[in-house]
Order: structure tokens, then C-alpha cells, then sequence
């Protein structure tokens, strides 16, 4: 079966392109599975009448047309992180993104680099084009090592940013804005190199991941030219009582119950659940079991183990509860989830490591 048709009928069975989106960036790096690639790239565009996606994975590339009768998803947009670094730009419109607590604005010729800490959605993108690149801590630790090369750590803004995700002992979050201030020509550039560096993604012509190296060079040195570019650098402290809870939730190896977060913060179980909700819209409850769910969804597609096994690894004492919860979630059984979504790939055809 054709791959556009594979992801549509995904798309079919409930899932929103953010969460397929995720499928495909996410399968990047695994203990279990060969890694495809060090970086990954998709490609939205909107207008009033359709949506179109371009993912692009190694060798793989996806490209699917939806009617905007059909929805875009079916809930509300969850702030979520990645295991990858990711930058965002804004080729054409305007984006609305939620960062942490605070909604920020980007426009034609704007990006942004989250790190892996950062918690965020998509509140708005109406007639918009947005392209983005999904890059794995392992691009950075093969980069070239000569000195004429060119380090993002050599920049101080990266150099900060980079530090900073290094920390392992450091809970908070930061990502990097880079508002264009500079003449009309320089989103085409920008999204010109971004293009290129897809292009050699998945023509893979021999020294391809060198000239990648040097497109994403010469993409770093054009975002950080304050002839063309504002830059910005956010540090997020998670200094408020929902940001607590939040890591606690995501960071516990067990199965947490609302007396369980509660008992461990010292405070009142309604009083934590009526704060955690108007801030997040979401119920303690229902928060722990998106976190678990997500968990088994990657788990799932990362190794090959059984869903009974990753029922228990993800915190379900009952297979029959993760099941309800999963489908409640996904809108499919586990099983289906995983034939459909590893359908897409072929492990024929595995990326190699730079």
C-alpha cells in the first residue's frame, strides 16, 4: 500500500497529524531499533480549503492532501516535549505557539530551537506554511572535528542553550527565538537551506551528511546575523506549583494516583487538582494517564515487546484498564496502532549514522 494512503488512514482512524507527526520523528532514536536518522524534517501547509504534510525521514518521504472538512484533531492541543531538539520556522502567516505558560507569536521569516525540556503546542495556524527540523543529540556528537568547522557551541547563544541541555542535574527549560528584522529575501534563504539539507537527506549521494554539516552551518550563522536576525534566549524556571507537578508526574517510574502527588508535595489533594486543571485543563488523573499512554504509544513502536509487557511497564496493573485507556486515547487497540504505524517503515532501508 502506498505510504501517503498508510498515514491518511491513520489519520482516518483518529489520530492528529501532530500525533502522526510524532510517530515519524519519534521512530529517529531508540535503544531497541537501528537509528534511522540524526535528523528529520515535515513541512505543513494550510489554507482555507486543505492541509498539506510533507514528512521526511532518511530515505522516507511522506506527503499527504486533507480537506479541512476533515478535523485536525481530535482534542484539544496538549503541551508536550520531545527527545529531540527541534526548530520551528515560519516560511509564511503566523504562528501562535503556547510555550510553558505564555503564548508567543511568530511570523514570516521567524524560528524558534526548543530543547528537549520544553513544553509546548500549537494554539493557532491558519494559512500558514511551517517547516520543521527535528535534530537528535547524536547529529551534534558527529559533528565534523576539524578546524575549519563551525560549532553551534561556538556561538554564545548556543553555547548557552546547548549548556544548558547538557545539564542533567538542571530542571529547567529554555528554547531560542529568532525574530527576522532583516529585508524580504531572507525567509527563502533560511527555508532554501532547509530544503537542501532534506534534499540530501534523502538522496544520501556519498559525503551527504558533510554537506549537511555545512548547510546547517551556514543556517546557524544567518539565524545569528544581527543584520538580519533579534535574537532571543529563554531560560524557564519551573518555579510554579502546576510546573512541579507536571515533572513529578513525568519523571516518577510508577503508576501515580492524586493522593500519591499529593502526600509527596504536602498539599491538599482537591486544592492541587482545581489548580492543576485551570492551568492545564486537565485533572491530575487525566494528565498521569496522557503521560503513561504516550509512554506505551513510543514503547510500542521502540521495541518489540508485548503489549502486556508494555502495559506493566508504562504503570497499568490491569491489562484491561491500559486497553480502554489506550483506545480512549488513540482511538485504536495497541495492536492496531503498532501494525499500522510500523507499516510505514521498512527496515530494509535504515539510515545509517553520520
Amino acid at each position: 500500500m502506498n505510504e501517503s494512503v498508510l498515514i491518511e488512514n491513520i489519520f482516518n482512524e483518529g489520530l492528529s497529524l501532530r500525533e502522526i507527526t510524532d510517530i515519524v520523528m519519534g521512530l529517529n532514536s531508540s535503544a531497541n531499533r537501528h537509528l534511522k536518522s540524526s535528523l528529520a524534517f515535515s513541512f505543513f501547509v494550510s489554507t482555507p480549503t486543505e492541509q498539506t504534510v510533507e514528512l521526511s525521514n532518511g530515505k522516507r518521504h511522506y506527503h499527504i492532501r486533507l480537506p479541512h472538512t476533515k478535523p485536525d484533531s481530535t482534542h484539544m492541543p496538549i503541551l508536550h516535549n520531545h527527545d529531540y531538539f527541534e526548530m520551528v520556522f515560519v516560511k509564511s502567516g503566523i504562528l501562535k505557539i503556547q510555550i510553558e505558560h505564555t503564548i508567543y507569536t511568530y511570523r514570516e521569516g521567524d524560528a524558534c530551537l526548543f530543547d528537549q525540556n520544553i513544553h509546548h503546542a500549537e494554539v493557532q495556524r491558519t494559512d500558514t506554511s511551517i517547516f520543521y527540523c527535528c535534530i537528535a543529540k547524536d547529529f551534534l556528537d558527529h559533528w565534523p572535528k576539524c578546524g575549519m568547522s563551525y560549532y553551534p557551541k561556538d556561538n554564545k547563544f548556543f553555547h548557552r542553550f546547548f549548556q544548558s541541555a547538557d545539564d542533567q542535574e538542571c530542571s529547567s527549560s529554555s528554547f531560542l527565538e529568532f525574530h527576522r528584522i532583516g529585508p524580504a529575501e531572507i525567509p527563502p534563504k533560511v527555508f532554501g537551506y532547509f530544503l537542501a539539507m532534506r534534499k540530501e537527506l534523502e538522496q544520501q549521494s556519498p559525503g551527504y551528511w558533510l554537506i549537511i554539516y555545512g548547510l546547517f552551518c551556514r543556517l546557524l550563522y544567518l539565524l545569528t546575523d544581527s543584520s538580519y536576525y533579534k535574537c532571543n534566549y529563554y531560560i524557564l524556571k519551573p518555579e510554579r506549583l502546576v510546573d512541579t507537578v507536571r515533572h513529578f508526574i513525568e519523571s516518577s517510574d510508577q503508576h501515580l494516583t492524586r493522593d500519591d502527588i499529593s502526600a509527596a508535595l504536602h498539599y491538599n489533594s482537591d486544592y492541587l487538582n482545581r489548580i492543576f486543571r485551570e492551568t492545564t485543563g486537565m485533572t491530575l488523573s487525566a494528565y498521569c494517564n496522557f503521560t503513561y499512554i504516550k509512554k506505551a504509544a513510543c514503547l510500542l513502536l521502540q521495541t518489540d515487546d508485548t503489549v502486556e509487557k508494555i502495559a506493566e511497564t508504562a504503570g497499568f496493573k490491569n491489562p484491561s484498564q491500559f486497553y480502554r485507556q489506550f483506545q480512549k486515547f488513540y482511538h485504536m487497540t495497541p495492536h492496531k496502532y503498532r501494525s499500522m504505524c510500523l507499516d510505514l517503515f521498512d527496515t530494509d532501508t535504515l539510515d545509517k549514522q553520520p
